[in-house]
C-alpha cells in the first residue's frame, strides 16, 4: 500500500513541478468537483442510504473522485508530451462515467434514453425498476467509480515513474 502511495505522490510532484500541469490539474479539479457536487446534490444520490447527510456525502465523494481524475487526466498529458505511452485513460473514463451514474436514478435522462429506444410503453414499465435498481445499490456504484478512478491514477502513476527512471 505504502508503495502504491509513494508512486501516486512522486508522480504528483513532478506534475506539479511544472506550472502548467499545475494549472491544468488544479482547473480541472475545479470543474470536476463544482460539476459531481451539483450533479449528485441536485439528484438525491445517496438520501436513501444517509437521509440529510447525503449532502456531505455527495461534496466528500466528488471531492475524492475529482482529485483522482484530475491526476489521471494530468498524467495522461504529461505522458504525451513526453512521447510516453499513457496507461489507466480507458479506466479513468470508465469512472467518470460511472461517477455519474447515481444521479441518474432521480434525474429525467433514464426516462428519456427508454421512451427514445423502446417507447413510451416501455419506459413506463421499466423506468421505476432501473431507478430503482440504481438508487438501492448508490454507494456501491459509487465505490466501484471510486476503486477505478484510484487504480487509474496508480497504473499511470506507475507507468510515469517507471518510464522517468528510465529516462
Amino acid at each position: 500500500m505504502a508503495e502504491r502511495l509513494s508512486y501516486i505522490f512522486k508522480v504528483w510532484a513532478m506534475i506539479f513541478h511544472d506550472v502548467k500541469y499545475a494549472l491544468l490539474t488544479t482547473v480541472f479539479f475545479i470543474v470536476l468537483s463544482l460539476t459531481y457536487s451539483f450533479i449528485l446534490i441536485q439528484s438525491n444520490a445517496g438520501f436513501l442510504f444517509f437521509g440529510n447527510y447525503y449532502v456531505i456525502y455527495s461534496i466528500v465523494y466528488s471531492l475524492a473522485l475529482s482529485w483522482a481524475l484530475s491526476i489521471s487526466v494530468a498524467i495522461s498529458i504529461y505522458s504525451y508530451s513526453h512521447r510516453m505511452r499513457p496507461v489507466g485513460v480507458r479506466l479513468s473514463a470508465v469512472a467518470s462515467i460511472i461517477g455519474i451514474m447515481p444521479s441518474l436514478c432521480c434525474g429525467a435522462v433514464i426516462p428519456m434514453l427508454i421512451s427514445a429506444l423502446g417507447g413510451s410503453l416501455i419506459a413506463i414499465t421499466i423506468n421505476g425498476k432501473i431507478m430503482g435498481f440504481i438508487a438501492e445499490r448508490d454507494p456501491v456504484i459509487m465505490v466501484l467509480a471510486l476503486i477505478l478512478a484510484y487504480y487509474s491514477l496508480y497504473l499511470s502513476s506507475k507507468r510515469l515513474c517507471f518510464c522517468s527512471i528510465i529516462r
